[in-house]
């Protein structure tokens, strides 16, 4: 793997190259700030970005920032700030990978006023998405820290080229095919936005449709 990155005062980022198949995209670490004056400045920062680049992209980090209320244990949050988020991660059509272990990533370690938030955070691209369709996120426990370290594992068969998620004309004329389809749009969401529920429910069809073709004969 072939790899370059880039140094800017919220982030680093760095393109990976697999030699082996041709696959190239960049990885951003970012670190927001936690300071209510900088925080239009990472903001800003991170959109110049994704600006920058559009190829396939995974942005994580801590960027203390918050999307809902229901990403903080009291609800109190700042809703400019999760307005302004938003619009990010909706102007850059990007998925969040969440870690099905745990609601909140970070806590304030104060036992009669205890705060916890959600504001470690994965984002994908649909481009990457595509090329790792079995990606899973997982939060370790946060001793000693105040936050608890994602794991994200790109799963064993990750995608590239021609392997590539491709929908099939032939499954229209399996019956069994409307099942999965009814199947995905009726299970429960607990996103609220409209964005997010239509990600969710693709990124649910990707796997389960790969499931049931993996067992059908193609109609020529």
């Amino acid at each position: 793997t072939n790899c370059r990155g880039y140094l800017r005062f919220f982030f680093v980022s760095i393109f990976l190259l697999d030699k082996k198949t041709g696959f190239s995209w960049k990885m951003v670490v970012v670190y927001g700030s936690p300071y209510e004056e900088r925080k239009q400045a990472f903001l800003d920062e991170i959109h110049l970005v994704l600006s920058k680049w559009n190829g396939p992209t995974l942005i994580a980090g801590d960027f203390n920032l918050v999307r809902f209320s229901s990403d903080k244990n009291n609800g109190i949050i700042n809703h400019r700030w999760a307005d302004a988020f938003n619009d990010w991660v909706s102007r850059w059509a990007l998925l969040e990978l969440n870690p099905a272990n745990k609601k909140f990533t970070w806590t304030n370690n104060q036992g009669d006023n205890l705060v916890l938030a959600k504001i470690d955070r994965i984002f994908v691209t649909t481009s990457w998405e595509s090329a790792f369709p079995l990606t899973r996120v997982k939060a370790l426990e946060r001793l000693p820290s105040d936050h608890n370290p994602l794991v994200l594992d790109s799963g064993e068969n990750a995608s590239f080229g021609k392997k590539r998620f491709r929908f099939e004309k032939w499954w229209l004329e399996k019956e069994s095919f409307y099942n999965v389809v009814k199947k995905v749009w009726t299970t429960p969401c607990k996103e609220t936005k409209s964005l997010d529920i239509w990600q969710f429910r693709v990124r649910l069809f990707r796997k389960m449709v790969r499931g049931w073709a993996a067992n059908e004969v193609a109609v020529l």
